[in-house]
């Protein structure tokens, strides 16, 4: 690949041969032939990988000498993703579902295999995902994660009602706020995560608003934020009040108005608004979640899974049709609000809320991210989404974007998503770290 040159000409050889402007480099990787999303748009570049960090971005066609090419023509590399509403421990199934034992390892490869090179895991226990955090930094099979352990919510609260599950850190009132906080803390969580809603199927106890406060109170002593679970306007605006400004999903239960709106907007409150999850449940009862007769998603969710969503019986209440006209609302009510954050330029973050019933891990990301379109974002937008934007908020900065000395967490589409966002399910290649992982090996099934 070497070619010298011999006169004080940059980008031509001897022969009139191109050479690259860039020095050799035996140990790099040169991604070539592409084009790049830089947050704004898509553009031809030739990326160099280093290490663990891009090297370099330059828009020229030419390699340099290194020791590994990869042709990327006919395709757009982009930042990895992040998903920052996910539930690694559950499966995306009906409740009475026995997984397999490694059912959570699967879904954190599906995870790495679909590009998503990150995910904000609010609400696991903290005897797995805190050991799978661990080891994220370590390995190639798992996404980066951060993670907020047990979700804080009230004795007997939603989503664990009277089950001692650990996935749930009960709250006994005021009084046990910051002792259930630290309960938690032992383990160094990124952030924690607060049930305000009473649940859907039937009310449940919620936390009060001093409750919610010192709940908030502990967390800022601490020096992690605090993510909100809301599902109603009120909600919304109980966590608001008490000074929370993270999220971890768009009200759906009713309607925003435009006062609370530009709030958000004001309070550069940031909104995983998780929309994904009920539009699944709506196909799911129409018969129309197609991603089960996919076979790209076959490879990425367990065949015991898509067996449980393909038995009638086991999903006899998604097709009954109460339940399908319940959920038709609540998702009238979740698009309608996502389109008035968009026209009052909220902040919006990316997550699906991956493990509840049809919303895959990984794969669920794309459908995500077209909604958002659907609501009013443009392609780029929805993109940067699920990568700067992320990025920015765990304090990440040489994470989400595609420059010199970012860490070089990447995935690779055949196409443009920006002209077309289903190239987001036509994953070739992901690199975290700057290393190239290994999709095939990472298949839930073969």
């Amino acid at each position: 690949m070497r070619r010298l040159l011999c006169l004080s000409f940059i980008f031509w050889g001897c022969g009139g041969d191109p050479i690259s402007s860039l020095p050799p480099c035996p140990d790099c990787t040169a991604l070539v032939g592409g084009k790049i999303f830089d947050g704004t748009t898509t553009k031809p570049a030739l990326v160099l990988l280093s290490g663990n960090t891009i090297q370099a971005v330059v828009e020229e066609e030419v390699p340099p000498d290194v020791g590994t090419i990869v042709d990327l023509s006919g395709q757009t590399l982009l930042p990895g993703f992040f998903d920052l509403h996910v539930h690694v421990y559950t499966p995306p199934t009906e409740d009475g579902f026995t997984p397999p034992a490694n059912l959570a390892r699967l879904q954190l490869q599906a995870f790495l295999r679909n590009g998503v090179t990150g995910i904000g895991d609010l609400g696991s226990p903290s005897e797995g995902i805190f050991p799978d955090r661990a080891e994220s930094q370590r390995n190639l099979i798992f996404p980066r994660i951060w993670a907020a352990g047990p979700m804080l919510t009230a004795e007997g609260g939603h989503p664990c009602g009277q089950e001692a599950l650990p996935v749930c850190q009960p709250v006994r009132g005021i009084a046990d706020a910051e002792q259930a906080v630290q309960a938690i803390e032992a383990e160094q969580p990124d952030f924690y995560k607060l049930i305000i809603e009473p649940g859907w199927r039937s009310p449940l106890p919620t936390v009060d608003a001093d409750t919610v406060m010192a709940i908030y109170s502990a967390a800022t002593t601490r020096n992690r934020p605090l993510w909100a679970h809301v599902t109603r306007a009120s909600d919304l605006d109980l966590a608001l009040d008490v000074g929370v400004r993270r999220l971890a999903h768009l009200p759906f239960r009713d309607l925003l108005s435009e006062a609370q709106a530009l709030r958000l907007a004001q309070t550069n409150t940031v909104v995983v608004p998780t929309i994904g999850y009920l539009d699944a449940l709506d196909r799911l009862g129409r018969g129309e979640l197609t991603e089960l007769d996919d076979p790209l998603v076959a490879k990425d969710v367990h065949p015991r899974v898509r067996a449980d969503l393909q038995d009638p019986a086991r999903i006899a209440r998604y097709l009954d049709p109460v339940t399908k006209t319940a959920v038709a609302e609540v998702l009238s009510n979740v698009r309608q609000n996502l389109s008035l954050l968009v026209l009052n330029k909220v902040s919006i973050v990316a997550g699906t809320d991956a493990g509840n019933v049809a919303n895959f891990h990984g794969v669920s990301l794309r459908r995500e991210l077209a909604l958002y379109v659907e609501a009013g974002l443009t392609p780029a937008e929805a993109l940067k989404s699920a990568t700067a934007e992320p990025a920015r908020l765990l304090g990440r900065p040489d994470l989400g974007n595609i420059v010199p000395t970012a860490t070089a967490d990447l995935v690779a589409v055949e196409g443009d998503p920006l002209l077309d966002l289903s190239a987001l399910g036509r994953v070739t290649h992901v690199w975290k770290g700057g290393a190239e992982v290994d999709r095939a090996s990472l298949a839930a099934s073969p």
